[in-house]
């Protein structure tokens, strides 16, 4: 019927398993509203849910539009770092289920930061490094990365090559210390040739400049900082099409 959403199989599995395991979960109705909290019971029509908070509500299924647990990421005082879902919290600790499978126990008096939400997979954050070879030699990289997709800008300088190369990217996985993408770019490398005959200008002897406007196809993985970009591309000035592109170098991701 128009304009009622129904749950997916997926959906109704993971609400049996969730129900079972009192798990912490995110419900988000047709009309975008959003409740973190526990479900208490269900049946063919109806889910009785309790929030945070400790109200309770009752939800015709074909009012929800989506069920999924919750997932958070601990920092504690001394640097330790969890992720998982939630299994039950009260006023003093949180229990946690890791990826791995392990369930700990966090005082809540040791937590120094929380997130909530599937963290890494799309989280927004920067990103900054240094990176060798294309587009100038020794550059400096900047980005912006999204839930799925981003912008990275590469500024690159060594004595007489010059370079400038922008990526959209669209991201393929990422976790906290791996992330990998395809990407399209655009770039320009202007350098002095050498194999051009020299001139005189003004009194100075002149050394003829050659360039490479282009557009790529790349990918590029980041591990732990160590990051690596191949990409061929095909453009107008002093090189034959394809160019093979190879950048590497470290860059850090503020993801924390």
């Amino acid at each position: 019927m128009k304009g009622v959403v129904f749950l997916s199989l997926t959906a109704l599995l993971l609400l049996l398993s969730l129900s079972q395991s009192h798990a912490q979960v995110e419900v988000t109705t047709i009309h975008g509203e959003t409740y973190i909290g526990y479900i208490i019971e269900t049946n063919k029509d109806k889910i009785l849910f309790r929030t945070t908070d400790d109200l309770e509500l009752t939800f015709p299924k074909n009012y929800i539009e989506d069920i999924k647990p919750v997932i958070i990421r601990i920092v504690t005082f001394t640097g330790n770092k969890y992720e998982g879902r939630v299994l039950k919290q009260d006023d003093s600790t949180m229990i946690i289920e890791t990826k791995g499978k392990l369930v700990l126990t966090v005082p809540k008096n040791q937590i120094f930061r929380l997130n909530y939400g599937d963290s890494y997979s799309t989280k927004t954050y920067r990103s900054f490094g240094i990176t060798v070879l294309a587009p100038g030699g020794i550059n400096i990289s900047f980005g912006n990365h999204f839930k799925s997709t981003g912008i990275r800008t590469v500024i690159g300088y060594m004595g007489s090559v010059v370079g400038l190369q922008i990526n959209y990217l669209f991201n393929l996985s990422k976790s906290e210390h791996l992330e990998h993408n395809i990407s399209l770019g655009a770039g320009r490398t202007a350098f002095e040739d050498s194999e051009r005959p020299s001139y005189v200008r003004a009194g100075q002897i002149k050394i003829p400049r050659g360039s490479w406007t282009y557009l790529g196809g790349y990918y590029d993985i980041n591990v732990y900082g160590a990051f690596l970009e191949l990409g061929l591309t095909a453009g107008v000035g002093d090189f034959t099409i394809p160019q093979l592109s190879i950048q590497f170098g470290y860059v850090y991701r503020f993801n924390d």
